[in-house]
């Protein structure tokens, strides 16, 4: 049996369909990545608001971490991660 985890990341810079299919693309090419979900942020009438964008990543730790999916995102996809949200309970599957 396979323990997967998930984790969100809220990033920043994510804000149009083309950033979205950069990231999805990226992390879904990733070692053990099973599944990603990607959403652009919002759109926001102030300008000086924080959207962020978040990409969740199902993962199987074996193959991947935390730490190593934020510097992908950040070194090799040039997005900035903001907050990171980790799923404490691993996802079974058979």
């Amino acid at each position: 049996m396979v323990h997967y985890k998930e984790v969100s990341y809220f990033v920043e810079e994510l804000t149009c369909k083309f950033c979205v299919r950069r990231v999805l693309d990226g992390l879904r090419a990733v070692d053990g990545v099973v599944a990603v979900r990607v959403s652009s942020a919002p759109v926001l009438d102030d300008t000086t608001g924080n959207g962020y964008g978040i990409a969740t990543v199902k993962y199987n730790p074996e193959f991947t971490g935390v730490n190593q999916l934020k510097q992908y995102m950040e070194g090799d996809l040039g997005f900035t991660v903001r907050e990171v949200h980790e799923e404490n309970h691993p996802i079974h599957h058979s």
